[in-house]
């Protein structure tokens, strides 16, 4: 049995121009994203993850944390 805890991963979601995206938790491989809140930005802050942040098949952009601290959740 494997008892080592991992870390949660963070993702933030949004369309480009725009100044809300969400984010999400996946608290345990192959879970699952959980809706966690709605965040608001500045949309510089968001062109700012644009260059390294692909486009998912729904227009939306995506970036992944290894804590919420960095969206200012």
């Amino acid at each position: 049995m494997n008892t080592t805890q991992t870390q949660p991963l963070w993702v933030l979601r949004w369309l480009d121009g725009e100044e809300w995206g969400h984010l999400a938790v996946v608290a345990a491989p192959g879970n699952r994203p959980e809706f966690v809140e709605f965040v608001h930005r500045d949309p510089a802050f968001f062109t700012t993850l644009t260059p390294t942040s692909p486009r998912s098949p729904d227009g939306f952009r995506e970036a992944w944390f290894t804590t919420p601290a960095l969206v200012g959740a």
